[in-house]
């Protein structure tokens, strides 16, 4: 869904997600969204807001969880899981609060919610995401493509409701 420098249209997301539907996904992982309401006030603060705000968007998620995976695999339907969002407020960031989708957050390695987390309602579980307040351990080992940030060897140390989410989908 995403071109260029990172950036993503609504259409290009729903075509995608559909496209997923259609061919067979069963899970849906995504580590992308809008900042938490609470962060930043222009964003939605609620499912009907949201609907409104990015009807394309939530159409095509309703029709993953309606149409992804198959009657014969592990799942008749789709699941939809989203990163809960990083701006360590009260409330996650829309898709990821959307009713008909997963809500992570983040723990640190001591097991507490991690400094940066979004939480409370609309958010449904949480996983390690890593914090580097606990030094170079603390993180989560991800990929990355070789050559990004000087690194050779393709994985980095990271945080955030991100790298949670691998870890829901997983289970």
């Amino acid at each position: 869904i995403f071109y260029g420098n990172g950036g993503a249209s609504t259409t290009n997301t729903a075509k995608g997600i559909q496209y997923a539907a259609d061919n067979g996904a069963h899970i849906l992982q995504n580590s992308w969204g809008y900042d938490s309401y609470l962060a930043d006030k222009g964003m939605p603060s609620n499912d009907a807001a949201y609907k409104r705000l990015s009807r394309i968007e939530a159409e095509a998620l309703e029709y993953f969880v309606a149409n992804g995976g198959d009657e014969n695999g592990p799942l008749d339907g789709g699941l939809v899981i989203f990163a809960g969002g990083n701006e360590g407020v009260a409330l996650p960031g829309y898709p990821a609060a959307y009713e008909p989708c997963i809500a992570v957050a983040a723990t640190n390695p001591a097991l507490r919610p991690a400094y940066y987390t979004c939480y409370g309602e609309g958010t449904d579980i949480a996983a390690p995401g890593g914090d580097h307040y606990f030094g170079a351990e603390g993180g989560i080992v991800s990929t990355i493509t070789p050559g990004m940030y000087g690194n050779r060897d393709g994985y980095v140390s990271n945080q955030g409701t991100s790298m949670a989410c691998p870890h829901v989908a997983g289970v």
